[in-house]
């Protein structure tokens, strides 16, 4: 049997309340680990030295609307504001909880049917450097 992660979404900065189900699509799931590398060199041109910066994890995940996806598009849902802070919880594997950004994503909506988004979510490893990039200065 296939195994399955549920977990719940709280989308922040949304008119209105979406009922979700977000989850990692397990067929095609993916996760993209990154930082930026600077290199530091000798007299001779040779690298002495390695320093990583802004190291981060993006990971792709669906999230089904329930119900009427007409409806769900008429309360402005069908795309995400850049940068949205978005807090993944109570997921069984826990690497995938935690707070994001929202760097991208796509929407599939039809008529009398559960309409779906893909989101791509970026969080860094750094809980300092995560926390400036998910908190909404006041």
């Amino acid at each position: 049997m296939a195994l399955t992660q549920r977990g719940k979404a709280t989308i922040a900065g949304i008119t209105g309340t979406i009922d979700v189900v977000v989850y990692p699509v397990l067929q095609s799931a993916k996760a993209n680990h990154s930082f930026e590398e600077e290199k530091v060199a000798d007299n001779n041109g040779s690298y002495v030295a390695w320093l990583a910066r802004n190291e981060e994890v993006q990971g792709d995940f669906e999230m089904r609307l329930i119900g009427d996806s007409t409806a769900n598009a008429s309360l402005g849902t069908a795309f995400l504001s850049p940068l949205q802070i978005i807090t993944l919880h109570d997921f069984l594997a826990t690497p995938f909880n935690g707070i994001y950004q929202y760097v991208g994503g796509s929407v599939d909506l039809k008529s009398n049917e559960v309409g779906s988004k893909a989101l791509k979510l970026r969080r860094y490893v750094d809980s300092g450097q995560n926390i400036l990039a998910t908190t909404t200065p006041s």
